[in-house]
Parts: C-alpha cells; structure tokens; sequence
C-alpha cells in the first residue's frame, strides 16, 4: 500500500508531467533535423514536450505524426497526380550525419492542387515510422518540402530490404558512401543520384494523405502528409549499413488525427487512478 507521502509525491510528479505545456502557438517553420535527440528512455518521445518550449504540441498536439494508416478510410489519390520534379544529381549530393538520422540536401519540387513545395532535404527512419493497416517496415524516407508561404508538405516512401536485383538503384547510391560518415557532424557527397525510378514509382502507387505533424520536435502541426502505399526495396547491404549508422530513431504511433493526445490521455487516467487511491486512504469522517 503506498504510504500518504507516496502517495503525494505521485501527484505531484503527475501534475508537473501532465500540466507542463498546456499553450503554445507551434512554429511552423522550423524543417530541419535535431541534432542531439533520443527516441527512447530518458528524453524519449515521452519527454519531447518537456525538453524546450517550444516543443510542447509533441505532448497536447491532436494532429501528430506518424500514424497506423487505415486504408479503409484515410484519403488516397493516385500518386500521378502529385508533380515530384527531382533533378537528377549526376555529381552526387551533400550527404551529413545528423546523429540520429542521415540527410541528403538537394533540390526538387513537390506540386500539389497546383502549390509548389520546394525541397529542402530527404532523411531515413529506421525502422519505419508509420503502419498502414498495423503493418510495419523496416525503413521509411521522408522528402520535406516547404512552399512560399511556410507550409510544410512531407513526401514518405516505405521500404524493405530486398535482393540486390530488386534494391532500388537510387538508394544504393545514395548509400554507397556512408561507411564516411560514420559520425554525427561528418558530411560527404553521395554517388549520382537518378530519380527517375523514384518518380515512376510514385505515379505507379496510390499515395495516403493526411494532415499530421513533423515526427521530431517541434512537432509542429498542419503538415501536408503524403506517404506512398506500395514499398521500395533496398538491397539488403545498404539496409544494414544505414541502420547499423542511425540505429533506432522512430517515433511511437500517434492517434489518429483530431482524437487526443496519447501523452494527455495517459495523465488522464493517472490521475484518475490517483484521485481515486486518495479518497481510499483518506481517513473516515
């Protein structure tokens, strides 16, 4: 049985958790990767909206990302009806180690509903961050793009490892030099870079889209989420080097948009627990 003080300090913990982080206007503008960040225990995703004030929608946002895509009700166009105009790098592209991620910084244009998005650079999660129907992959690539007026449009195809027949040449590529940067903070170029294979793919495949957040603080909202249905694959020596080189940086599986906050959900049944062992050891009047 937890003691009256135990039972105090619990509430206490619970309120600054829960009550940390009620207002906040996000940013929207901030498209770039955190250096320094974990995505388990300690300064996890748990704790994102604690960490700096301007995370704090990670913890109250109702429109967070990623999600397990219910392909029975979630919008789908076909993918031939977003313009993705990626120029082809026969040079290769600036290739940095982030820490937790690694980033390729070229350019291309993302046209939506005739909006231009331009690109700002393409990143990897392993393992994958959003389901679709429960079902998870191994990697995920997100192309960030951002239009005129800040709004932010997200690109991201799945991927799973495959034979080196059926690895994307695109990829491979992009990969071929990063037993370089093996560290955050060390940049390279990549091997030519053709994104024509990624480009017809995407117009062979049906494209889920939703309203979401940025996966990373500051978790800002209103994003323009695109996230293509039929998976990539990559060979399986690419696969392993990228993952060995970012390790696990997915964040957990948001609710579906407009439902709450998962983080506010929890504190609301902790405190609904805590009130209800108070008035048991609340002494008989």
């Amino acid at each position: 049985m937890r003691s009256i003080f135990a039972l105090s300090a619990f509430t206490s913990l619970v309120s600054a958790f829960c009550d940390h982080g009620t207002t906040l206007n996000p940013r929207q503008n901030d498209i770039g990767q955190t250096l320094e960040l974990a995505f388990s225990g300690i300064g996890g995703p748990l704790e994102w909206g604690h960490l700096n004030e301007s995370y704090r929608i990670c913890a109250t946002g109702t429109s967070q990302s990623p999600i397990n895509i219910r392909s029975h009700n979630m919008t789908t166009i076909a993918g031939s009806h977003l313009g993705f105009d990626l120029p082809n790098m026969p040079e290769g592209a600036e290739f940095e180690n982030l820490g937790k991620t690694v980033e390729v910084n070229t350019t291309g244009t993302l046209t939506r509903d005739g909006k231009a998005f331009k690109l700002a650079q393409f990143h990897f999660h392993t393992p994958g961050e959003h389901q679709i129907d429960s079902h998870y992959y191994p990697l995920e690539v997100h192309f960030v793009f951002q239009a005129e007026d800040k709004e932010i449009a997200v690109v991201g195809f799945l991927m799973e490892p495959g034979t080196e027949e059926e690895g994307s040449k695109l990829f491979k590529n992009v990969f071929q030099n990063l037993a370089q940067i093996p560290t955050r903070g060390l940049k390279t170029v990549t091997a030519a870079l053709d994104f024509t294979e990624l480009r017809d793919h995407l117009h062979r495949s049906h494209v889920f889209q939703y309203t979401g957040s940025l996966t990373v603080p500051p978790c800002s909202q209103n994003l323009l989420w695109h996230v293509v249905q039929e998976p990539l694959f990559i060979d399986l020596t690419s696969f392993r080097a990228v993952r060995k080189t970012m390790g696990f940086n997915a964040r957990y599986i948001q609710n579906p948009p407009g439902e709450v906050n998962l983080l506010q959900h929890a504190c609301r049944l902790l405190r609904e627990d805590d009130e209800a062992e108070a008035r048991r050891l609340a002494p008989a009047a």
